[in-house]
């Protein structure tokens, strides 16, 4: 009786891509049902899938692929959501994440997911929906070797799509790309969904969780070596009405740069556009800028002053043995409402008490002149409020009642920051609209800029790398 020969290297690798093939498939079958346009995102979960019960074991116990595909895809989206927050302090899942319910309700077992994931034992806090039914979720070691080993696999691929070879492993499903080529914005092709082109060489420069991110929300560029990147907003927030957060967002600014993206950033914004709202409707009090220094001296000077603003950060930093980076942190937090303890500095202290007034001006004058935008932040909160505040007021807020009307001033600043940011990207035919700055590859001097901000909003910001 003849007895079968060992499979060889050779033969091991060819099963290992047709095997590859059928779960790739699969993963861009389900993402076009579900009526998905990113085919990268299937090959992302497909791999996942695959990483999953060939190379870990994790879950042997699963034969058919399209389970298991749906299992990586499951996984691979909660890892992205996990992954866009930069801290290790765990990214708040709500009880009715669709992934989470699907891993520990399908499957039926909880060991899957505590092997990928720590959660917190309690929920969060809060006075938001979300909030009041989210645990916090971060990443196991296990989890971090996976998606490793994940976009490894990943990359290769990628890139034989990208540059039009005849690609090793079977994509039936990827179909020409459409609303691609160079960089778009709002008005280009696809009005409604923009892509922005990346060169596939420069992602392996990346961290693996920005690569996670990048892929994740792109498909296949007719630009030859690249990807297009979905610019689509992945927040329950109203991008019409103020910050937008897409697929580079969690990317840090150094990964951003590394990609050819050039940073025009709206230096001290929530001061610089506090101080044009008290201006323009609060002239009775402020007649100049003399007037606004004087109630203001600490923030009005850090919001325009940089060399100040550096000056003010180190010396923070100093006196409480801190990063510049934390104290820059915790001025931002302040800034924006916080009533966290001022650790004993007469300066925290200044900077508190005078943004804390401020925050409260400007609610009252929005509240008085701009209704729509008052009811606007309002709903974008999402904050269960009370009937009875009283947001004309200016006088010292009890600390709960400070919270709650600081998560509204947010979004009040943060919507004339998306009138200058909607300026600035008229100058360039490629701006990327991220948090308080654009991204673009046109080297331009900064005047361009607060130019077209002035011209068409009115606000005089300074404009800095």
């Amino acid at each position: 009786m003849e007895v079968a020969s060992e499979p060889n290297s050779a033969d091991i690798r060819s099963f290992d891509k047709k095997m590859i093939s059928t779960y790739i498939d699969e993963g861009i079958e389900q993402v076009s049902s579900e009526g998905g346009e990113f085919a990268f995102a299937g090959i992302l979960g497909a791999i996942t899938g695959y990483v999953l019960r060939q190379e870990t074991g994790l879950i042997n116990n699963l034969q058919q692929v399209r389970k298991i595909v749906k299992v990586g895809t499951a996984v691979l989206k909660l890892i992205v959501q996990i992954q866009t927050r930069k801290d290790n302090t765990g990214t708040p899942i709500h009880s009715r994440n669709m992934y989470a319910k699907y891993l520990l309700n399908e499957l039926n077992t909880v060991s899957f997911v505590d092997q990928l994931f720590i959660r917190s034992d309690a929920y969060s806090t809060g006075s938001t929906y979300s909030a009041a039914y989210s645990k916090k979720w971060r990443l196991t070691p296990l989890a971090s070797e996976i998606i490793t080993k994940v976009v490894d696999r990943v990359l290769p691929i990628v890139k034989e799509v990208a540059e039009g070879e005849e690609v090793t492993i079977n994509l039936t499903h990827i179909e020409p790309p459409i609303c691609a080529g160079e960089s778009v914005t709002q008005e280009d092709l696809c009005p409604e969904l923009s892509f922005v082109d990346v060169e596939v060489d420069l992602l392996a420069d990346l961290s693996v969780p920005s690569i996670i991110s990048l892929i994740n929300q792109s498909k296949p560029s007719s630009v030859p070596s690249y990807i297009s990147v979905s610019l689509m907003h992945t927040s329950s927030t109203n991008p019409d009405l103020g910050r937008t957060y897409n697929a580079f967002t969690s990317l840090r600014g150094v990964e951003r740069r590394a990609l050819g993206f050039i940073n025009y950033d709206i230096s001290s914004g929530i001061q610089i556009i506090s101080f044009g709202l008290l201006y323009k409707f609060g002239s009775t009090i402020y007649r100049t800028y003399d007037d606004l220094f004087s109630a203001y001296p600490m923030i009005f000077k850090y919001g325009w002053d940089q060399d100040y603003k550096r000056g003010l950060r180190q010396q923070i930093a100093d006196e409480l043995s801190q990063t510049v980076d934390d104290v820059k942190a915790l001025l931002t937090a302040y800034a924006n409402g916080s009533q966290r303890s001022v650790e004993g500095s007469s300066d925290l202290e200044q900077f508190q008490r005078e943004s804390d007034l401020l925050r409260r001006e400007v609610t009252a004058l929005i509240t008085i002149h701009e209704r729509e935008v008052m009811e606007a932040a309002i709903n974008q909160s999402k904050r269960e409020l009370p009937e009875c505040i009283d947001w004309c007021s200016t006088a010292p807020d009890v600390p709960e009642m400070a919270r709650m009307k600081s998560s509204v001033y947010f979004f009040i600043w943060t919507y004339f920051e998306k009138k200058i940011r909607d300026a600035m990207l008229s100058v360039v035919d490629d701006g990327i609209p991220l948090h308080d700055a654009i991204y673009s590859k046109h080297d331009l001097p900064c005047t361009d800029f607060e130019e077209a901000v002035k011209e068409q909003t009115g606000f005089e910001v300074k404009i800095s790398h």
